[in-house]
């Protein structure tokens, strides 16, 4: 997210707060990778104090400590998928039509987030982490708590919460951002298929940046993870990681698939053509017709087989491996930390 916070007229909606977060980050001295380790430390600093005034001054909850990476992760997370969509679109431009106003209004859309709706889902997070403190504060580690730790508990879980929908959120918008962009292309051209391939990157990097939350999850705080708890985390969030993977591709996919089979059914009447030339040599007694039928049909034989093989998928074979093994990551864990509850 790299807008100004004034919208100019011409932008299809203003930036939201997340937008003007990261803009301000970017002017912070070592720039916004900077400020989201200051955010770290500022929020594991409070977590401390407020660990410390749980235990009585005995001492402090390393998990709890812990879970300050997420506020920081999550906006990280967030600027590092924008600045790999606009390499994305980068790469895609030779798939568009030549129109500036076109690519630059498809960047803002890839790269900002609508104020009004961000606001809405970050006020829709933030009141349903009120309302479960509320409804169950012995299930959110508010009860018995002096009111000082369960202020900076309740704080950290609203901001906790409210920062994980408006990544959810994000990665809807951006998602079908890509979509939008890939339905743009002007042509699809199967022998030079880097620009269809240019936004598999951005929506893999998507799934692992959301597959990475529980994987860190049970790293740092295994016991907080119940058995059956931690399973329907995990696999939701391999669900939800895969459709963001899959999803913004299918159509890209769709318009492969029927570019391949306009150039096969190109391929398929020439082939009918050579077919007819052939029997009519044949009929004819012309051996030297038939060699030249014959090598024309191998020749269109090998470019229908060709264009069979051709992927229809917009992703390179490294980017699926990648995502896969991140898919691997947090059931290992799962299975690992099973394992070991019933060995110790």
């Amino acid at each position: 997210m790299t807008e100004h916070a004034a919208t100019p007229a011409d932008r299809p909606y203003h930036a939201s707060w997340v937008d003007r977060v990261q803009v301000t980050a970017a002017g912070v001295p070592g720039g916004p990778w900077s400020a989201y380790v200051v955010l770290l430390l500022i929020a594991a600093g409070l977590l401390a104090i407020g660990s410390w005034i749980e235990t009585g001054g005995s001492g402090v909850d390393v998990a709890r400590i812990a879970s300050a990476a997420y506020p920081a992760y999550v906006l990280a997370l967030m600027a590092w998928l924008d600045l790999a969509t606009l390499r994305a679109l980068h790469a895609f431009r030779p798939a568009l039509h030549e129109d500036a106003e076109q690519v630059e209004r498809l960047r803002y859309e890839l790269t900002t987030l609508p104020a009004v709706p961000t606001t809405l889902v970050t006020l829709a997070f933030g009141c349903l982490a009120i309302a479960t403190a509320v409804l169950d504060p012995a299930g959110r580690g508010l009860a018995g708590l002096a009111p000082g730790a369960a202020a900076i508990r309740l704080m950290g879980d609203i901001v906790g919460i409210s920062l994980l929908g408006v990544l959810l959120y994000h990665t809807l918008h951006q998602l079908r951002a890509v979509a939008h962009a890939q339905a743009a292309a002007a042509g699809i051209d199967l022998f030079r298929p880097a620009p269809l391939y240019a936004f598999s990157p951005v929506t893999a990097q998507t799934g692992i940046g959301l597959l990475a939350i529980p994987a860190y999850g049970l790293l740092t705080d295994p016991r907080g993870w119940t058995a059956t708890g931690s399973f329907v985390v995990i696999g939701v969030t391999m669900a939800v990681a895969t459709v963001a993977f899959l999803l913004p591709l299918v159509g890209m996919n769709r318009r492969i698939r029927m570019e391949r089979d306009r150039l096969r059914a190109d391929v398929g009447g020439r082939l009918q053509v050579a077919l007819a030339d052939l029997h009519a040599h044949i009929d004819a007694g012309d051996e030297g017709g038939v060699g030249r039928a014959d090598r024309t049909l191998a020749a269109l034989g090998r470019e229908w087989d060709l264009l069979a093989r051709l992927p229809t998928w917009p992703w390179h074979g490294t980017t699926l491996g990648a995502f896969a093994s991140a898919m691997l990551v947090p059931i290992t864990l799962w299975l690992i930390q099973r394992l070991l509850e019933h060995v110790v």
